[in-house]
């Protein structure tokens, strides 16, 4: 094809004696040429005054992009054709300004990422390939799956994009209904047909989503690591006791561990476990009543009427 022509704009094009495209030069005049090296690589590219030239090695990979100006990308492989490095430079003369190097399996999958920016990612994979963890500089994200591959539970930070979507998936089949709090309807095709999102609403509380999730991700106060402790070793002490010990006699047995606390803190964390002592000597009764079983009848029915009373005697006789 040499001309193309569409209502009524023409765009022109030139090939070389190989039959590769030499040029190009559209309906408002923007023109672009090409060349190549003997093995059919494209080696330059010009439009509008800029170039761009492009290096290759024996196997015909891409070794080294050059833009006008100086900027050039320089890319490595291995054997197997995978990309082992990167680096960016603004000129020749001067230092990179990004390197990036790449680690595989022997299978052919990622492993590893080095990068001067953002820094180093670390990715394990289990024997089908699939990523179950990703640790980097500042963040980490895990998955699993099921047996049949589909993935079961994803987590990423909460800045991170479709953090709605962190958490357990459902399925029907292999089609997803719930990743997160996204849910998910498809139609007989299997086409998603719904993407609905449940969001936190913090109207009611009149907080901001951020100041929310901010204090999702707080860590936990000392005061509150303390409290979990004693709470541990308060659990334990009933359980031993056999569930009779109170207040009393657990700040005394913490006491004994060298434990320092006061009993209202006992009595509190108690209430908090639903956990509360035996009082010696004294039993609890409770009166449950039974509705369908039989009643004695009163010994004494009386009828009520406006100014008088009936009464009924042992006898059956009745008195004014």
């Amino acid at each position: 094809m040499l001309s193309e022509t569409v209502d009524g704009h023409t765009l022109h094009l030139t090939y070389d004696a190989a039959g590769q495209p030499a040029s190009r030069r559209t309906p408002a005049g923007a023109q672009t040429t090409y060349t190549y090296d003997g093995a059919g690589n494209r080696t330059t590219l010009t439009t509008a005054g800029r170039g761009l030239t492009a290096t290759h090695d024996g196997s015909g990979r891409v070794t080294q992009r050059r833009w006008t100006g100086g900027l050039s990308l320089t890319q490595a492989w291995d054997p197997a054709n995978r990309l082992i490095g990167q680096s960016y430079t603004p000129g020749p003369q001067e230092a990179p300004l990004l390197w990036r190097t790449y680690s595989w399996r022997q299978d052919g999958y990622l492993t590893a990422c080095e990068d001067t920016t953002v820094g180093p990612s670390r990715y394990t994979l289990d024997p089908a390939g699939r990523v179950t963890h990703v640790q980097a500089a500042t963040w980490q994200e895990s998955y699993s799956y099921d047996p049949a591959g589909n993935q079961t539970h994803a987590t990423w930070p909460e800045t991170h994009p479709g953090a709605a979507s962190t958490g357990a998936r459902t399925y029907t089949g292999t089609r997803i209904r719930t990743a997160g709090t996204t849910r998910y309807e498809h139609d007989a095709a299997g086409r998603v047909t719904l993407r609905q999102k449940t969001r936190v609403t913090c109207r009611v509380l009149e907080l901001s989503e951020s100041g929310y999730y901010a204090h999702k991700k707080r860590p936990k106060s000392a005061c509150r690591l303390r409290d979990e402790q004693l709470m541990a070793l308060i659990g334990e002490i009933h359980t031993e006791s056999g569930g009779t010990y109170g207040v009393r006699r657990i700040s005394r047995a913490l006491r004994c561990k060298g434990v320092a606390v006061a009993r209202g803190t006992v009595e509190r964390l108690m209430r908090e476990l639903g956990l509360e002592g035996v009082i010696r000597g004294q039993r609890r009764r409770t009166t449950v009543p039974e509705q369908l079983a039989p009643r004695p009848p009163d010994l004494v029915d009386r009828d009520f009427g406006p100014r008088r009373r009936w009464e009924q005697c042992s006898r059956g006789r009745r008195l004014w």
